[in-house]
């Protein structure tokens, strides 16, 4: 694993992405989902919390809480893209939804590329309004009466 993958697994496990107390391994993935050709794989996660307060007729009729938890990988070839979403965030799930969506992409006859080391960015918000938002008392702190 290279060593800025290796500062991936202090978010890796903050986010529950461990398998034997072991980081999912994200470079294998995204070498499964480049294996017929691409010119570009990404890989997220997303974790959303809700709550959802069912008003009717004067009165609430049902309350609904929860976390949706999962990932989404995108592939680009030949200027085209296929996506894919699980929400089994196991290493074999993951694995699979990679080698699923890599035979989708047709654009080298089958051969397999020449792999080469991945390169691994940190984003940048260019938007100073957006980049610098902090939420100043978390949706889950309020009691859902006062919601």
């Amino acid at each position: 694993m290279s060593s800025q993958a290796t500062t991936l697994n202090p978010a890796l496990k903050e986010f529950g992405l461990v398998e034997s107390g072991q980081p999912i391994d994200i470079e294998r993935i995204l070498a499964i989902a480049l294996k017929r050709g691409g010119a570009l794989a990404e890989l997220f996660f997303e974790e959303t919390d809700s709550s959802r307060v069912f008003f009717e007729d004067g009165k609430v009729e049902r309350l609904v809480d929860g976390k949706d938890r999962g990932g989404g990988l995108r592939i680009l070839f030949d200027g085209r893209s296929v996506y894919g979403y699980t929400t089994d965030l196991s290493q074999a799930a993951l694995e699979k939804l990679a080698s699923d969506l890599s035979a989708a992409v047709s654009g080298n006859s089958g051969a397999a590329p020449k792999m080469t080391a991945i390169e691994w960015r940190t984003t940048v918000q260019k938007d100073r309004g957006i980049a610098e938002y902090r939420v100043q008392q978390s949706p889950r702190a309020v009691p859902l009466k006062e919601k």
